[in-house]
């Protein structure tokens, strides 16, 4: 479209160059598009620990905006208490990660120590997260329970750990019902007691699944600037982008 209205009034050898080569590039491109596919449909039989069908995920951004970020948690929730009611949704909830997530913080687990043999460097991937997170996302639990609105900020604090962090920090051990702490030199009054094991679920399709621990976004002690909502639905989930949106405005204009 750039160039209409201009006349070229000469041939030029690199012209003829080009033109003989278009079929190659042609080619080319088609072949690079070619490989392009099949890595989606190699990465789309990729087991990534959770279910991907029927799932809407966006983001709720307060950064750089005057929004108080003490309120993004409120506005998460009150924007998903909309949605829920509607027909053809199943659940919906609020984290401060999502799986297949390019952006995590890792934090170390000083309690307890890694078993002999587990490997790694101590990092492990923390979230915060709703009650409905894993049924959402479809993250089996493996033993104990998951979150419950009684999870709040008053109450004893809690967490969930992925199969990788049992493995590594519990052995063949239970978790459930024992503690653990952030930290190199961990505050014991911070611990957190395990309530529940669930599923591996990957960050990057590419890697191996990281060791992961949960805990509710009621008992978060810095409010998040922004955070991942998901919505699972009974059919296509794009049909419901638009309401996302609008709900969204209705609560607030300030955040992207």
């Amino acid at each position: 479209t750039g160039t209409q209205g201009v006349s070229i009034s000469h041939r030029s050898p690199s012209r003829d160059a080009l033109a003989a080569g278009q079929p190659t590039l042609c080619m080319v491109l088609s072949f690079g598009a070619a490989l392009l596919v099949r890595t989606q449909q190699n990465l789309q039989q990729v087991d990534g620990g959770f279910e991907t069908r029927n799932l809407l995920v966006f983001a709720i951004d307060a950064r750089d905006t005057a929004f108080p970020a003490d309120r993004v948690v409120g506005l998460c929730n009150d924007v998903l208490d909309r949605i829920r009611t509607r027909p053809g949704v199943l659940s919906a909830s609020c984290s401060t990660m999502s799986p297949v997530h390019t952006a995590f913080e890792g934090r170390i687990l000083g309690i307890p120590a890694p078993q002999p043999g587990a490997g790694g460097d101590g990092i492990v991937f923390a979230n915060t997260v709703t009650p409905d997170y894993f049924s959402t996302f479809g993250i089996p639990l493996v033993r104990g329970r998951l979150f419950t609105p009684q999870d709040a900020a008053n109450s004893p604090r809690v967490a969930i750990v992925n199969e990788s962090v049992a493995r590594a920090y519990f052995g063949d051990a239970d978790p459930v019902g024992r503690e653990i702490a952030f930290g190199s030199n961990p505050d014991p009054k911070r611990a957190l007691t395990v309530v529940g094991v669930v599923r591996d679920a990957r960050q990057s399709l590419r890697d191996t699944p990281p060791r992961m621990v949960y805990q509710p976004l009621a008992q978060i002690l810095e409010p998040p600037a922004d955070l991942t909502a998901a919505v699972r639905t009974t059919g296509d989930p794009a049909t419901i982008a638009g309401l996302v949106r609008s709900e969204v405005r209705a609560l607030s204009r300030e955040v992207a």
